[in-house]
């Protein structure tokens, strides 16, 4: 299995797993919004070492202005406790916009009694690596399967 390019996940701004003048290609990416250095180091390396390009953010703001300057990614893993604009936000903005609220969510977080509507999936933190790839895997297949 080839290596997916990996982001910087301490730059604040995103970052892109692919040349300056070449965004991803539609779905061939998993967004990750988690303002925990250290935690989007982890998820970043995870899903890097399962062969996912991953573009992480730090904070629902940026990975908005992302959503909606690029193509969509195949899944988007969102935390719900950040500054500025949280996860709840973010999901009830990508919820109101049509193109958005197609791109499947989610949620990583400590807390898990508050998910909001429209969440795939939420992944109590901390997570089982083994359970994060396989969601992954299977809501990014979903939308675009592997024909042979």
């Amino acid at each position: 299995m080839r290596r997916a390019p990996r982001t910087d996940p301490d730059a604040t701004a995103p970052t892109i797993p692919v040349s300056k003048s070449k965004r991803p290609q539609p779905s061939h990416y998993v967004l990750l919004v988690e303002d925990e250095v250290d935690a989007r180091r982890a998820v970043v390396d995870l899903l890097a070492e399962a062969g996912y390009a991953v573009l992480a953010v730090a904070d629902g703001r940026e990975a908005l202005d992302s959503l909606r300057s690029g193509p969509p990614p195949c899944v988007a893993i969102i935390d719900l406790m950040m500054p500025g604009m949280n996860g709840w936000q973010l999901i009830d903005a990508m919820r109101t916009d049509a193109q958005l609220s197609r791109i499947p969510v989610v949620v990583i977080s400590a807390r898990t009694d508050a998910a909001p509507p429209g969440v795939r999936r939420v992944v109590r933190k901390p997570f089982r690596s083994e359970e994060l790839v396989a969601i992954v895997r299977k809501l990014c297949d979903q939308r675009h399967p592997i024909t042979g």
